[in-house]
């Protein structure tokens, strides 16, 4: 995502990830647009330990990260340490289902994904407000994974239609 947001952002981007093959790799993407040159930075890192300072950013947007995580509420801190006090933090994960149960292993997360109320356990006790919370079961996102493999303009779909968030 941090390719077309800097894309498509007057912004500054930073992103993470906790491989630096993954992160060579962007940066060799990063090259071959020297206009993003200036506008996005990679880092080597982990979600639970960010490397970033506090009150940092205005908008945060974590997609499909956070069930991977064994200490998710570490994350969560992390994550609304260093967006800003009127900030925003757009976060997905899957809703904790019977379909997502059955999968979990499949796709390396450390559970299903979460309810309205686990998610309003996470994140209400760091005194956050939430603003929305959407919904969606795994099986909707396996078929729009179907048809994002049978559509040229992936960007698209993966930007407005396979990843919908929770808005917290």
């Amino acid at each position: 995502y941090s390719l077309t947001l800097a894309q498509n952002s007057l912004g500054i981007i930073d992103a993470i990830d906790l491989t630096a093959e993954r992160i060579d790799a962007l940066e060799r993407m990063k090259k071959e647009q020297p206009g993003l040159m200036k506008r996005i930075s990679f880092h080597v890192g982990s979600i639970t330990d960010l490397p970033f300072k506090d009150s940092s950013y205005d908008v945060t947007i974590c997609s499909d990260v956070i069930e991977h995580i064994a200490d998710d509420k570490k994350a969560v801190a992390e994550l609304i340490r260093t967006v800003k006090p009127k900030g925003t933090l757009i976060i997905s994960v899957p809703f904790n289902s019977s379909y997502s149960k059955s999968v979990q292993k499949k796709f390396g997360h450390e559970r299903p994904g979460y309810t309205e109320a686990e998610l309003l356990g996470l994140f209400g006790r760091e005194n956050v407000k939430i603003m929305r919370i959407y919904y969606y079961e795994f099986w909707l996102g396996q078929r729009l994974s179907e048809a994002f493999h049978r559509i040229d303009s992936k960007l698209f779909l993966i930007g407005l239609l396979f990843y919908p968030f929770y808005i917290l």
